[in-house]
């Protein structure tokens, strides 16, 4: 693990496995929903702080590449979609080699990890993950970064830290997000079109959660867990706040996950009561899976993109 303090009040906690968020803390308080257990953090398919790639989010496993047929993972009955680059064996459960550098404004952790391949597709797949910890500021960024030496190739970065400010239902939060559409799914909540966002997962003005759950546990997929494609406003897309914290995002991705966890089986949190249902919830800035013009990365040419987190204790 791997441990950075600032001069005002956040502490970090990284690990090399998945270039992962293993705990953010405001002084003494945990902010993130964080197996008690190291070894179930590390292996969970909950994904808990990790980088999530190569592909983020669902995607079907047939596709074109190089005007070639592939297939990105093996296909198992009902199910011909990949989830967050293929569970064990994609980015977030690799070992990332990391070195650490001082600036005078942030403290960088740089993880890097190169192979030849990824998702079945051939070439030398470079990725690098840095976060930037201001000194001076309760502020981090993060910034996603991937190159194929020697192919076209897929590429759909995020970071899946599942936050709970206050360590108690986080239904009682209040969520604004800057969007006015949001994606569609299949029955295997594969994204395949986009719509007016539904009025009970409307945060464009910043709403309570628990105003929306009695519609949002009665809908398909009882639980928020939508792709919100965001109005171009980079300065505060989404804001997550309750009675101690106010927690804002700020991106350059085209739209963002929203996952209220809800998961029965999971883990036993630091600070988090185990009998809680809605423990935590997931902000996953990425580029929109409709199809994969904003996801395809032509042969030894980078595709970068920033995720920045400000918190402030009210």
């Amino acid at each position: 693990m791997i441990t950075i303090k600032n001069d005002k009040n956040l502490k970090i906690i990284f690990s090399d496995i998945g270039a992962s968020v293993y705990a953010i803390y405001f002084d003494d308080d945990i902010l993130t929903c964080t197996p008690k257990n190291i070894e179930e953090f590390e292996k969970s398919l909950q994904f808990y702080g990790k980088t999530l790639g190569l592909v983020a989010g669902r995607i079907n496993c047939f596709q074109k590449l190089n005007k070639k047929d592939i297939l990105l993972h093996p296909v198992v009955p009902n199910k011909n979609f990949v989830l967050h680059g293929g569970d064990l064996q994609s980015l977030s459960f690799v070992k990332f080699d990391y070195h650490i550098v001082e600036n005078e404004s942030t403290i960088d952790v740089i993880f890097k990890y190169e192979c030849e391949k990824m998702m079945n597709i051939e070439g030398f797949h470079h990725v690098v993950v840095k976060y930037s910890i201001y000194t001076k500021e309760n502020c981090f960024d993060i910034e996603l970064s991937y190159k194929n030496d020697k192919s076209e190739s897929f590429c759909n970065l995020s970071n899946h830290i599942y936050w709970n400010l206050d360590n108690c239902d986080v239904t009682n939060s209040s969520l604004l997000i800057d969007s006015s559409k949001i994606a569609t799914c299949d029955n295997n909540l594969v994204i395949d079109d986009v719509t007016s966002v539904y009025h009970y997962l409307n945060f464009k003005t910043q709403t309570p959660i628990k105003e929306h759950m009695n519609e949002i546990e009665k809908s398909f997929k009882t639980t928020i867990d939508d792709t919100y494609i965001l109005d171009n406003d980079e300065r505060y897309p989404i804001i997550l706040e309750t009675e101690k914290y106010k927690l804002i995002c700020q991106t350059d991705y085209s739209s963002a996950n929203i996952y209220l966890n809800n998961n029965k089986k999971r883990p036993s949190f630091i600070s988090i009561d185990d009998k809680l249902l809605y423990s935590g919830i997931a902000i996953e800035p990425q580029n929109l899976l409709i199809d994969d013009k904003q996801i395809r990365v032509s042969k030894n040419t980078w595709m970068t993109k920033h995720i920045k987190y400000t918190i402030t204790r009210k």
